[in-house]
């Protein structure tokens, strides 16, 4: 186990929107951060602004680059696709099928929509491969209970981090809490103080332009974090909740 800390999410944002001042924190500790973006994000570009999927899956890998830079953190993208695409210029549903994707040769090699991912063993692979690298000490990710592509990435962290602790040591895969979805069930057992280091997070926050954070004096997640702050007595706070621990067989 190295000193390092990981973060696994769907999108370009997910990780900033989380868990960036827990990132800035440990990284001010002397750890590695690492965050994994497990798709292209190719969805999601706001209409006014007329983007093919790939001119929008560009901005948002540029933008994930800028705000790994503020955090002091890599910054490594999966590439799986989004369960929309751009084909003659409408985006189509891939109805969670895996696609022939040979005549766009501007996707790079084929890869399934990121709702598959958890059942295909190249990716489950690809991921343990990147946790066998950096053995980290924690790793986060999406709680199971989030819309379809934050739940796949929960389940392909979970499946990951369990190949992978039978390789090299790990420490705990924690899954974030948003205080909207806490319950005794899901409910979080790991809080992290960000008072020091939630500035950081907003100034990650906003270099993704693309999701309206550029404008905003206070990113909307503020609220959440001075709600976590009360449950251990600080000003900010992020939380999770354990999935996994590495000793875990």
């Amino acid at each position: 186990m190295k000193k390092a800390i990981m973060a696994i999410g769907a999108h370009a944002d997910d990780i900033e929107l989380r868990a960036a001042g827990t990132l800035a924190k440990y990284q001010r500790m002397g750890y590695a951060a690492v965050c994994v973006v497990a798709s292209n994000d190719t969805a999601g570009a706001p209409k006014e602004w007329r983007q093919t999927a790939a001119e929008h899956c560009e901005q948002r890998r540029n933008e994930a680059r800028e705000a790994a830079r503020v955090l002091n953190a890599e910054c490594i993208h999966l590439d799986f696709k989004e369960p929309m695409f751009e084909k003659k210029g409408e985006r189509e549903r891939l109805d969670f099928k895996p696609v022939d994707l040979t005549d766009y040769p501007q996707w790079g090699r084929a890869k399934p929509p990121l709702d598959c991912a958890p059942d295909i063993d190249e990716a489950v692979a690809e991921l343990v491969a990147l946790l066998c690298r950096y053995e980290p000490e924690l790793v986060l990710t999406h709680p199971p209970d989030e819309k379809p592509q934050h739940w796949a990435t929960c389940v392909l962290s979970l499946k990951a981090f369990k190949q992978a602790r039978r390789r090299v040591q790990l420490g705990t895969l924690y899954a974030w809490v948003d205080n909207r979805m806490a319950t005794v069930r899901a409910g979080p057992d790991f809080f992290v103080d960000v008072t020091e280091t939630i500035e950081i997070k907003n100034r990650a926050l906003r270099k993704h332009a693309s999701q309206g954070f550029e404008k905003r004096l206070y990113p909307s997640t503020r609220p959440r974090e001075e709600y976590w702050g009360t449950f251990i007595g600080v000003p900010f706070a992020e939380a999770f909740s354990t999935l996994a621990r590495g000793g875990e067989l």
